[in-house]
């Protein structure tokens, strides 16, 4: 009886807690920069099924990515890296003229990184942390780094977290940093209510600016200058993103074709 319970128990268990098998989806994609390839970030885990109890579902584990490049009609597809630990972020920029890709990485969910992963070996470097202190987290902070169109120039651009709520007061720091050797450049910090925005213009300049209040140029030397007004352009931010120079927007697709284009045409204004 005893053996026939335990038995009925591990049955249980496994009908509830179905059985872990491995998974794949492609989660970002970009072009390059010069628009004459693509990369796309491959990720790969563990995923359950869950049924019982009136609950149906899915849960994920063991997170870990890979990153391929491809010719723009899909040839030449090649696994840029080996498969990493953790779970991609949303950041994935492909410089292919300065020869690398960036991307974050999710160590937790307090603990992310920026890694640079160059195109002649597919080595990387880390160049920031971001890693938020225990306790509640509190809205209206930001962290990110943002490649200058010819990737030579790498802005790592933080939000600190305000005061008080609404958003109001706390600081953005913006740092430069050398794409190509690592080197930590100015570093510039300044008031700010709201979260801000920023974008890289087709000329090399980096702005930024807050739509509850102030716009700047923030220059390498000088730091941050008043803008009249703020970018009527905000999306591309770059040279590489999810749409070409003449207006070929791509998004991940399947494992067997990873990088889909679903327009054409559409309408770049950083290009402009």
């Amino acid at each position: 009886m005893i053996r026939f319970a335990l038995l009925s128990l591990v049955l249980s268990s496994l009908a509830l807690g179905g059985c872990w098998r491995d998974g794949s989806e492609i989660s970002t994609v970009a072009w390059s920069d010069d628009d004459s390839a693509q990369a796309y970030v491959k990720l790969l885990f563990e995923e359950s099924t869950r049924e019982g109890d009136g609950f149906l579902g899915s849960s994920r584990r063991n997170y870990r990515h890979q990153v391929w490049t491809q010719n723009e009609d899909g040839s030449n597809r090649r696994a840029l890296t080996s498969e990493r630990v953790a779970q991609p972020g949303s950041t994935f920029y492909f410089m292919r003229d300065a020869g690398y890709v960036l991307i974050d990485v999710r160590e937790s969910d307090r603990r992310s990184r920026f890694d640079q992963i160059w195109l002649s070996s597919g080595t990387s470097q880390t160049i920031a942390v971001n890693e938020l202190p225990e306790g509640p987290v509190i809205p209206c902070q930001g962290f990110e780094v943002l490649p200058s169109p010819d990737g030579l120039t790498l802005a790592i651009i933080e939000r600190t977290a305000p005061p008080v709520p609404r958003c109001v007061g706390g600081t953005v720091i913006v740092t430069f940093v050398d794409a190509l050797t690592g080197a930590e450049g100015n570093s510039f910090e300044w008031g700010l209510d709201g979260m801000p925005a920023s974008a890289w213009t087709a000329s090399g300049q980096l702005q930024l600016w807050s739509f509850a209040g102030g716009e700047w140029r923030v220059d390498p030397t000088t730091g941050p200058h008043d803008l009249a007004s703020a970018p009527t352009c905000s999306w591309p931010r770059t040279s590489s993103s999810n749409i070409s120079e003449d207006g070929r927007v791509i998004v991940p697709g399947s494992p067997d074709a990873p990088v889909e284009i679903t327009r054409s045409g559409a309408d770049n204004c950083w290009a402009d």
